[in-house]
């Protein structure tokens, strides 16, 4: 079947947590954000516009997450370089991926349970 619609007077969809804050943020940085810019398009472009169909599934289509994993947003963030990661010390990164997947109501997407936790178990090994 279709996925449900969004019920009426429900917020936009498309958000910026940064304007929701009560406290101005000062952690993220020129370099941060124009990863959040190159995230945020890429989620626009790949993710947002399967979303509903990935839910209604139950899983997201694997192409989808290798994809993610190639433009450095998912699993390649941490892994030191010379393994084919981003060598990506700083965890403010994968922050940005999640708020980003909550910004654009694509929470149920657990890109941070492979980047924060599962890829932790492989990274001990690099």
């Amino acid at each position: 079947g279709a996925p449900p619609q969004r019920p009426p007077g429900a917020g936009p969809v498309d958000f910026d947590a940064g304007s929701v804050l009560a406290v101005k943020r000062d952690i993220f940085g020129e370099e941060h954000e124009a990863y959040r810019q190159r995230c945020r398009a890429f989620l626009r472009k790949h993710v947002v516009p399967s979303y509903a169909k990935f839910e209604m599934k139950g899983m997201v289509d694997p192409a989808v997450y290798a994809r993610m994993a190639e433009e450095g947003y998912y699993l390649t963030l941490n892994l030191p370089k010379e393994h084919g990661g981003l060598g990506l010390q700083d965890w403010r990164y994968n922050a940005i991926v999640c708020e980003e997947l909550e910004n654009a109501d694509c929470g149920g997407f657990f890109a941070n349970l492979g980047n924060d936790m599962v890829l932790a178990y492989f990274t001990e090994s690099c």
